[in-house]
């Protein structure tokens, strides 16, 4: 939230360009599957960011394995018909000790993150720790905000033509 922050408070005022971060936890309560609820929210994203570490998730009671999953699949199928949402997907380095005895979560991840290497369908990242997290995401949502203002002027149209006589 700190880096999102961050660019805001540099890009919003010269390009009008406002990054709004909105996470699983910041969907509000209501009636109904929870992951439903959620979705909604992945629906209306430009962005999808999917970080994963050592957990997979839980079952969100519809067939898919984790809510994680289930957002995933409908952010791809989306950017598949439409063209948005950009999905960036990034994994946080597991030691070798951990990967020994990875547990069921872990092995989840590390079948999920095979399958993406085999398709060849997202470039994924991976970094070490929260700082190297930090710095990448701050550079990713900076190059991508300058992509999106430098598209925005380019496609803007120029209505009246100023002559200067001298």
């Amino acid at each position: 939230r700190g880096v999102v922050d961050e660019s805001n408070r540099d890009v919003e005022r010269g390009l009008g360009i406002h990054v709004e971060l909105v996470g699983w936890e910041d969907t509000l309560p209501g009636a109904g599957r929870p992951q439903e609820l959620i979705n909604v929210d992945v629906d209306d994203c430009q962005l999808f960011v999917g970080v994963l570490w050592k957990r997979w998730g839980t079952p969100p009671g519809n067939g898919s394995s984790s809510g994680f999953e289930e957002e995933f699949l409908r952010a791809k199928t989306r950017k598949a018909e439409t063209g948005i949402p950009e999905i960036w997907l990034a994994f946080k380095h597991v030691d070798e000790v951990t990967l020994a005895d990875p547990g069921e979560q872990l092995r989840q991840v590390i079948h999920f993150r095979g399958a993406q290497k085999q398709v060849r369908e997202i470039l994924f990242k991976e970094f070490v720790d929260t700082q190297d997290w930090e710095a990448k995401l701050r550079g990713w949502l900076s190059r991508s905000i300058v992509r999106e203002g430098v598209a925005t002027l380019r496609s803007t149209t120029v209505t009246e033509r100023i002559d200067i006589v001298s």
